[in-house]
């Protein structure tokens, strides 16, 4: 889905659009979808006359929806500018388009923010924690793990 505020979300002087998954709720647990897409806002008469802008997310239950809160000024929507000999909005009307691209993520950790991640649940290992000034220490000690020699 679109979502579109016209009149911004946390401001009334920006247009803000996002993109949404439908069914948050309905996915199964642990579902994601790896997502680079393109949102543009167009005049349907001309649609030389665009904004767009691109972003990627991963989509998950908690984040479902992914977009730009100040995708455009609103008062220049209805005015020509930046180069455009007509306004993106005419006749009370324009157009938004969303290109969509979903990405296999084989590893499952592609644009991943790790919150709520259990490394031993997914891994079988837990990892350091710093102690402050200790990450050196983590790091030479977890490398050398890694070293089957030196683990034996």
């Amino acid at each position: 889905r679109i979502l579109l505020f016209p009149f911004g979300n946390n401001n009334n002087d920006t247009v803000s659009i996002y993109l949404d998954f439908a069914d948050p709720k309905g996915a199964p647990p642990g579902w994601h979808a790896c997502v680079q897409f393109a949102l543009v806002l167009w005049n349907p008469d001309d649609p030389t006359h665009q904004i767009h802008h691109n972003a990627q997310h991963r989509f998950t239950a908690e984040e479902s929806d992914w977009g730009f809160t100040r995708f455009y000024e609103f008062r220049k929507l209805f005015s020509p500018c930046e180069r455009r000999t007509r306004p993106l909005i005419e006749g009370e009307a324009a157009n938004i388009t969303a290109f969509v691209r979903v990405l296999k993520d084989p590893t499952g950790v592609l644009w991943h923010n790790f919150i709520n991640y259990d490394s031993k649940k997914e891994t079988g290992y837990v990892g350091l924690k710093n102690q402050g000034a200790t990450c050196y220490m983590n790091s030479l000690l977890q490398s050398l793990y890694c070293t089957n020699y030196f683990r034996k």
